[in-house]
């Protein structure tokens, strides 16, 4: 997965995992809150995102990662 920060990653994938119904419901809506600030980054390459649920947890993404793919997997 170029251009990601994969312990940062597996991280919040973990975190993502243990979330569900009303309680994971705020969760995502940070994510999407940040996918909707990044968007525009996108085409500038190589940056950090932190991840507002967690602030400790910070994920570098380029601009061919996967962000959205992933953030729709989050809400399944």
């Amino acid at each position: 997965m170029s251009g990601w920060c994969s312990s940062s990653f597996d991280a919040l994938e973990t975190q993502a995992a243990q979330t569900s119904g009303a309680a994971g419901a705020p969760s995502l809506a940070r994510a999407d809150a940040i996918v909707a600030d990044a968007a525009p980054m996108l085409p500038l390459g190589r940056f950090q995102l932190a991840i507002a649920s967690n602030p400790a947890t910070t994920v570098v993404i380029d601009e061919h990662a996967p962000l959205f793919a992933h953030v729709e997997h989050w809400r399944a």
